[in-house]
């Protein structure tokens, strides 16, 4: 095969000492186990991996991790570490290596033999076997397909194999699955069971410190002393070899290159003791279009001693310093200038560009820095400058510039300055805003008002003029004419003829406007210390950054040649897309801070710029800030970030799930089947959402399904606690988003199950319900014979008590008082020899007593028994007392009286009552009636109604005369009227008696009514 030495072109550029970027330091005060950083990996799970002399740590972006020999490991000295297929980390250390799985680090030392050297390498190859590069053991070959290595799977390869040098440095697997080998004596390649000497024509024997592949299928080779070499074979020429070599005399930063990448983009980078290089060619080295630039300490590193360099996910770039710990490479997107590069303050307050592409610096009282993209040239007031605090500039149409001092106008044209102040008309001195209007005319913001200049002459608006306003930060013209201007005291406008301010009344999110400028549609927007205001169609709405006054504190606007809206805050910039924003949208933001490579987060008032070549610039209390878009990698801008759930903890204390369960996931390392107790009820669940880009924007979402029913609100807290979880089977899930509101796609989840105890199992159940059931049927017929016999008592109680009602009543109804003046009214008409009335009168007489006697024997009879018997005493009372009264016994014509009902002996005592205590007493004849009726709702109404004295005359007679006669008929007929309600569970009332009133209110007798149902039985 022909080889060939291609010389090349190479254009060097060294990056510029008048600039520094943005690198976060993390030493170990941070928590990294070690300050001498070997290596970085990132693993699947996002975690960064770092190899110290001192130990290994694992880093989340927020916190570290150490590990040491305490820990498992074999030796503390951590040379390399790299991920295979399967998960496992394997870790390089001296005398071996050192597998995690997750959960537990696994030694496997080398033989005795090679138990002094170093692991300086490890790779994984296509068949899952590993190789290890020592330093000065040659390479080892680990078989990976026993469970548990032993040393007989090792072999061992050196120089006495064919390898160039026992000091490996590098390994990688090419396309074929062939390893090559970087050593110090050269590059060699094991294929076909053998190894063979890769040739580099021109080079000689480099020492060969890093391997990388290049996009286009270049390798890269690394060495001490010849700089960085790029080896390719060109398949379409007959596999001729390209070569090129890079060296300090392209304007790399160093021969003696100690680690090297290929990033996203294709560019190389090359650590060195003296810094880092970046290579980089815009057709991925294709062509002849190399360009190199350095970063060292002059660009802002803490440290240029680099020994390693690592690209993440997210393409920021980690470098391993020796002796600084490890550094964040924010990125070139953002890069700073400050009094170290040259100007001359880092209070830099306003911005402009000439006409010749210099870039003007106003500076809090230190006068002038221009910047002509190499270096810095100064202005003060020994150059004519007014005053050298200048807060604000501005280029004419004539290309002359105008800025804005303490000590009013300084002009500077025909590169000389010329003032303009308070002696010359100015309205005060101090001028904070600068604008040239269509016209050619100047306004002029100051202090106490406006200045508006034009023909070489002043005309000041003040609030004796109706401008209303002070402290006027910013004027803007707008596209229709109007002059608009931001002050401490509201919104003015000025329409040509006449001044009108909005306030917050209005609409304003308030009353002090710092910045105004205007969109291609012609809306305002407005800063202000209190949130953005957008201004369009005479509405005014307010957008408010983040629930964070500092984030709200507007200090400058800006749109960039895309009319994305930047704004400068006390909490950092803020870039919002604004183009698809509606009356009920917010618009999408993105935060920089010291993560993107912004210096400070505080901006000052109006110190923003957009330059000819759509950088922007940003002026910050500790310097200024340059935007180059071009150098945003936009791609990342999708990423989403990684999502674990790094810990479970059970009543928050550190927990062994070996003792729950024996099945762990090979990715996550969480437990897997776990089923818990019942009182294993109280867990915490810690996780970490990793985006190295920017940490502190990392939010979370998380849900217990099986107790949640949503997800949880948004929040940075990453730990979530349950307690007293009832029995069931639950799902943990948490999601994370990251500073461009990406939200991981796929949960990380943990299931598990809360068994419920022995009394809330199915088992437990079926028992306790059948025991529960066979329970209540005992229960149930205890109850009921208990009831029944209760029953049985009561009704026997209840029936002793009728019977003695009934009884008594009974001999009410033949009281010995009706008996012996029913016995003298038939020895009346006997002696009278009146056979016919003493016949009637015995004959009813003893009728009534055997009917009493009969009736006595039943509860119930019918209707017409019992008012027959009711005829028989009224016709021997009748007969007694010698017809003192009439009386009527009534029924309605639709009652059967043969087929109803009623308690037996009922109406005899009332109708006793209405004889002898309402018209006995009576000087006149009196009168006795009773009316059987049919009531409401299927009732019968028996009625007893008199025209005797009346119930109240009869009770206030008694009072004051000997009772001849105790009647208690009513008494016991109410008594066993009671106890038939009891027993029937049916409504029986008696009403009465009552007197009877006529229309004078005179008493014309009393009245009883009893009621009961028709149907009773």
């Amino acid at each position: 095969m022909r080889r060939t030495l291609i010389a090349i072109l190479i254009l060097t550029h060294t990056l510029l000492i008048a600039q520094q970027y943005n690198f976060i330091n993390y030493s170990i005060e941070k928590g990294l186990a070690q300050s001498q950083v070997e290596d970085i990996i990132q693993d699947n799970k996002g975690y960064l991996w770092i190899a110290t002399l001192g130990g290994i740590s694992r880093f989340d972006g927020k916190e570290f991790i150490s590990y040491s020999t305490s820990d498992g490991l074999l030796d503390n000295q951590i040379n390399c570490i790299t991920q295979t297929k399967d998960g496992n980390l394997w870790i390089g250390t001296l005398g071996g290596m050192i597998r995690y799985d997750g959960r537990a680090f696994y030694n496997y030392p080398l033989n005795k033999e090679h138990l002094s050297y170093n692991v300086i390498c490890i790779t994984e190859d296509k068949s899952g076997n590993l190789w290890l590069g020592t330093d000065g053991g040659g390479i080892c070959k680990f078989s990976n397909s026993r469970p548990v290595p032993e040393e007989s799977y090792i072999e061992y390869f050196n120089t006495d194999d064919g390898l160039k040098s026992d000091k490996v440095r590098a390994l990688l697997i090419n396309q074929e699955g062939d390893l090559i080998a970087g050593t110090r004596k050269g590059l060699s390649i094991f294929e076909q069971g053998g190894w063979h000497t890769v040739e580099l024509n021109g080079i000689g024997t480099p020492n060969i410190s890093d391997l990388a592949w290049g996009l286009s299928g270049s390798l890269w080779i690394g060495t001490y002393g010849k700089g960085i070499i790029n080896y390719k074979i060109n398949d379409a020429e007959d596999h001729q070899e390209s070569i090129l070599q890079i060296d300090m005399e392209q304007g790399l930063i160093s021969d003696w290159i100690r680690s090297l990448i290929i990033d996203d983009n294709g560019s190389l980078w090359a650590a060195s003791k003296n810094g880092v290089s970046k290579v980089s060619s815009s057709s991925h080295f294709l062509q002849n279009d190399v360009e190199v630039s350095n970063l060292t300490s002059n660009q802002g590193m803490p440290s240029h001693n680099i020994k390693c360099i690592f690209e993440d996910r997210e393409g920021s770039l980690w470098m391993g310093t020796d002796g600084k710990g490890m550094l964040k490479f924010t990125g070139e997107s953002f890069v700073s200038y400050t009094q170290k590069d040259g100007l001359l303050s880092d209070l830099v307050m306003s911005i402009v560009e000439d006409n010749d592409n210099n870039l003007w610096f106003s500076t809090y009282g230190n006068g002038i820095s221009k910047y002509d993209g190499n270096k810095f040239h100064s202005f003060s007031s020994e150059d004519g400058l007014g005053n050298k605090t200048v807060w604000t500039s501005m280029n004419d149409k004539d290309g002359n510039l105008w800025f804005g001092t303490s000590d009013g106008i300084s002009i500077y044209e025909n590169r000389k300055f010329r003032a303009l102040n308070t002696r010359h008309g100015l309205i005060s001195k101090k001028v904070t805003s600068i604008i040239q209007s269509n016209d050619g005319s100047i306004w002029i913001g100051t202090a106490e008002g406006v200045s508006h200049y034009s023909d070489g002459n002043f005309t000041n608006y003040a609030a004796e003029q109706g401008f209303n306003g002070k402290n006027v930060r910013s004027i803007l013209e707008g596209k229709n004419g109007t002059i608009w201007f931001g002050t401490s005291d509201g919104l003015i406008r000025f329409n040509g003829s006449g001044f009108k301010k909005y306030t917050e009344e209005d609409g304003l999110s308030d009353n002090t406007v710092y910045t105004i400028i205007e969109d291609s549609k012609g809306a305002l927007w407005m800063g202000t210390k209190n949130g953005i205001t957008h201004f369009s169609n005479n509405t005014f709405e307010t957008i408010i950054i983040e629930k964070n006054f500092r984030a709200n504190f507007i200090n400058f606007l800006v749109f960039d040649s895309e009319e994305n809206l930047w704004a400068g805050t006390n909490n950092g910039i803020y870039s919002l897309d604004i183009h698809d924003l509606d009356d009920n949208s917010k618009p999408t933001m993105v935060h920089y801070t010291n993560w993107e490579g912004i210096n400070s987060l505080e901006t000052n008032l109006n110190g923003c710029y957009l330059d000819s070549k759509d950088n922007l610039w940003f002026c910050t209390t500790e310097g200024v800030v340059k935007y180059d878009k071009s150098k945003t990698k936009f791609a990342f801008q999708n990423s989403k970030p990684l999502i674990n759930i790094a810990e479970v903890s059970l009543f928050l204390d550190n927990t062994d799930w070996t003792q729950y369960t024996s099945d762990f996931n090979e990715a996550s390392g969480l437990p897997e089947n776990l089923d818990l107790q019942h009182n294993q009820n109280h867990l915490t669940f810690h996780y970490a959402g990793i985006s190295h880009s920017n940490p502190d924007k990392v939010n979370y979402k998380f849900i217990l399904e099986g107790f949640d029913n949503e997800w949880s609100p948004v929040s940075q807290s990453n730990s979530a606690t349950y307690s007293n979880l009832p029995p069931g089977t639950y799902t943990f899930k948490v999601i994370a988003n990251n500073k461009y509101n990406n939200w991981t796609e796929i949960p990380s989840e943990l299931s598990f199950i809360i068994s419920p105890p022995f009394w809330m199992t199915w088992w437990f159940y079926l028992l306790s319900a059948i025991s529960t059931v066979l329970i209540s049927i005992g229960i149930y017929r205890w109850r009921m014979s208990v009831i029944k016999r209760k029953m049985l008592t009561k009704r026997v109680i209840q029936k002793s008590k009728m019977l003695i009602l009934e009884q008594k009543a009974l001999n009410a109804s033949m009281n010995r008082h009706f008996i012996f003046n029913a016995l003298n009214s038939i020895q009346y008409y006997i002696n009278k020899e009146d056979k016919k009335s003493a016949n009637n009168y015995l004959t009813n007489f003893a009728k009534l007593i055997r009917k009493n006697l009969d009736d006595a024997q039943s509860n119930l009879i019918s209707l017409s028994d019992e008012l027959e018997r009711l005829e028989l005493y009224l016709s021997l009372e009748n007969m007694r007392f010698k017809n003192k009264f009439d009386y009527e016994i009534k029924i309605e014509k639709d009652l059967d009286p043969t087929a109803i009902k009623i308690p037996s002996m009922l109406l005899q005592p009332f109708v006793e009552n209405s004889i002898w205590h309402g018209i006995l007493p009576m000087d006149k004849k009196g009168n006795v009636s009773i009316n059987i009726v049919r009531g409401e709702n299927e009732e019968l109404k028996l009625q007893i109604e008199d025209n005797g004295i009346g119930v109240d005359t009869s009770i206030r007679k008694k009072e004051n005369q000997r009772k001849d006669h105790t009647s208690k008929g009513t008494h016991i007929t109410r008594g066993r009227i009671d106890l038939m309600k009891k027993m029937s569970k049916k409504k029986i009332t008696i009403d009465g008696p009552k007197e009877i009133k006529d229309e004078q209110n005179v008493t014309s007798g009393t009245k009883v009514e009893i009621t009961l149902p028709i149907n009773y039985n």
